[in-house]
């Protein structure tokens, strides 16, 4: 199989591991990395070449890529606030792209990035990666076996709390501040990164949570009401950015969601899956991750009217080395293998763009709802 030629645009950690974890494959070559910050492009550059031993093209901004750059995909890790374009401008041009999550954060990049994707006929994935932990896919087994029954109730949580986050960036470098003086917010030479605008509604990040439930439960969110706290965080100090939205959902599998986002204020970890948790409350049996570092996964059979406790575990199932050192529990790999399966093999991914629009589309419609005290709000269909 002759080697796909990929470049990649967002050259952050982000980027840089997909970079490297691509190229482990052996099934792609990367040829080029495109960041506008010269620091992060030096030290991406670097960095791939010192671990790969492979070289790479440097570009400077995403129009020097397109002009000179020669590649059959690409793999973009930005915010999500500027992803869409790019995405819609490189399936336009017959490039597969593989793109960060949440792919977007407005209903126009939406519809935009579905328009492309049809019209284009190029692979789109979205690197979402959670619903590829082992535990959701025993849960997938069990709903495929009808074990579970009817899913009625499903509920995540997505509390990542960090001391200190990337809330600016260097005007002249480019590069993230990572700190928790908001403070910097007032001085020249500093803007607020797309972090920072992005956690004043923290339920933009609910695709994170929603994907595993809804790769279970099947259907795609219909409606949506949220709540959140006051735009003015509790624990970082003089951040405005809300602790906590709740977002409470509706499919047309006729299952109720519950899902809440967060990342300002402590919450404890869970056993191997850290800042997430998720339960599925069927007509036959509820299954639930770990809520604590000190609990376990368990399984509630409504026959036996039982609580067994289960040793479902996060990484998948796999001696590969390359899915054990891949991060985010081994996980990582699953979405570039769906990439380059889709390219090279015509396989279509779980997180087409359909997926991942049908997951951006709630989170946007939540965060509106949550300006508007909770108003119920009807999310489009992108089919």
């Amino acid at each position: 199989m002759k080697p796909l030629k990929i470049a990649l645009i967002g050259a952050g950690p982000m980027g840089l591991s997909m970079a490297l974890n691509l190229q482990k494959t052996g099934r792609a070559d990367l040829v080029a990395i495109c960041d506008h910050s010269a620091d992060v492009l030096q030290n991406a550059c670097q960095t791939f070449v010192k671990q790969t031993g492979q070289e790479v093209a440097a570009f400077s901004s995403y129009d020097e890529l397109t002009k000179k750059g020669k590649y059959d995909g690409v793999m973009i890790a930005l915010s999500p606030e500027t992803q869409p374009k790019l995405a819609v401008s490189e399936m336009k041009r017959g490039k597969h792209v593989l793109c960060q999550v949440p792919v977007a954060v407005t209903m126009e990049d939406c519809h935009a990035l579905m328009d492309a994707a049809r019209e284009s006929g190029v692979v789109f994935v979205g690197a979402e990666q959670a619903h590829c932990w082992q535990f959701v896919e025993e849960w997938r087994k069990l709903m495929a076996q009808g074990e579970l029954g009817h899913i009625i109730f499903a509920e995540g949580e997505y509390l990542h709390y960090e001391p200190k986050w990337d809330w600016f960036v260097d005007e002249n470098s480019g590069k993230p501040i990572i700190t928790d003086d908001a403070s910097l917010g007032k001085e020249e030479g500093y803007r607020e990164s797309w972090r920072h605008r992005v956690f004043k509604h923290p339920i933009l990040y609910l695709p994170h949570t929603l994907n595993p439930l809804l790769t279970v439960t099947g259907g795609r969110i219909t409606k949506v009401s949220c709540f959140g706290t006051k735009p003015e965080s509790y624990s970082s100090e003089g951040f405005m950015v809300r602790d906590l939205e709740t977002a409470v959902m509706y499919n047309d599998k006729d299952t109720v969601f519950v899902v809440k986002t967060g990342f300002t204020t402590p919450h404890g970890f869970k056993a191997g899956t850290g800042a997430h948790w998720y339960q599925l409350k069927g007509t036959k049996a509820t299954v639930e991750w770990a809520r604590s570092e000190i609990d376990t996964p368990k399984r509630f059979d409504a026959a036996t009217k039982e609580w067994t406790a289960e040793n479902w575990g996060v990484p998948p199932k796999s001696d590969d080395p390359l899915v054990q050192e891949s991060g985010h529990g081994g996980v990582d790999l699953f979405p570039i293998l769906a990439f380059l399966d889709g390219i090279q093999k015509g396989i279509k991914p779980r997180m087409d763009a359909l997926a991942c629009v049908e997951l951006a589309a709630p989170a946007i419609a939540a965060a509106q709802s949550s300006e508007q005290g909770g108003k119920l709000i009807e999310v489009p269909s992108f089919r």
